[in-house]
């Protein structure tokens, strides 16, 4: 048996100041333009974690996990976060790391509660369950982000109708259509 080594143990970890946004490279991966992307996605997101081999927005992780995990280091400027959306069949668990965020949830895509989270306060959503997370501080604030699920199910994003009509009226019906045929994203 071979000694494990200081480059081995460097292997197993995805160091935060080496990661590069999901969205460098993006426009060019997808053909979705990068502002369409930060409409409906935190401004930068890095991929701390994901299974080998997944592909698409998570092909390019910081280190390889195990089968149905995703970690994601989500940046917000002041006032950023995703737009109203839902996951059928992957949960996600939101920790915030530095700053506060709001967060809006629930059974509609109004998101009948409306709450915060302070650093290290952390909370499970699980698939069904409307979210949206914005940061309310006026710096950047950090947000890990847990998704676990079957990697098939890891696209199945939903977004209102209205959330889809923006993203065509700005940047065209087919910048739209690239979110459903690239990612597997639906508005509706």
């Amino acid at each position: 048996m071979t000694a494990f080594t200081p480059g081995d143990a460097e292997k197993l970890i995805a160091r935060f100041r080496n990661q590069t946004s999901k969205k460098q490279g993006f426009a060019e991966r997808t053909g979705i333009p990068t502002a369409a992307y930060e409409m409906v996605a935190a401004k930068d997101i890095f991929l701390m974690m994901a299974p080998a081999g997944m592909g698409g927005v998570n092909a390019t992780p910081g280190v390889a996990g195990p089968e149905g995990v995703t970690v994601n280091i989500c940046e917000c400027p002041p006032g950023n976060g995703p737009l109203m959306h839902i996951h059928q069949r992957t949960g996600e668990t939101f920790m915030c790391l530095k700053g506060r965020f709001e967060l809006r949830m629930g059974r509609t895509p109004e998101g009948e509660v409306v709450t915060h989270l302070d650093p290290f306060d952390l909370v499970p959503m699980p698939p069904g369950l409307w979210r949206q997370f914005r940061n309310v501080t006026d710096e950047n604030a950090y947000l890990l982000v847990i998704t676990s699920g079957e990697r098939q199910s890891f696209g199945d994003i939903h977004y209102t109708r209205e959330t889809g009509d923006a993203i065509a009226a700005r940047f065209g019906p087919e910048v739209r259509d690239a979110f459903v045929q690239k990612l597997g994203y639906t508005f509706g």
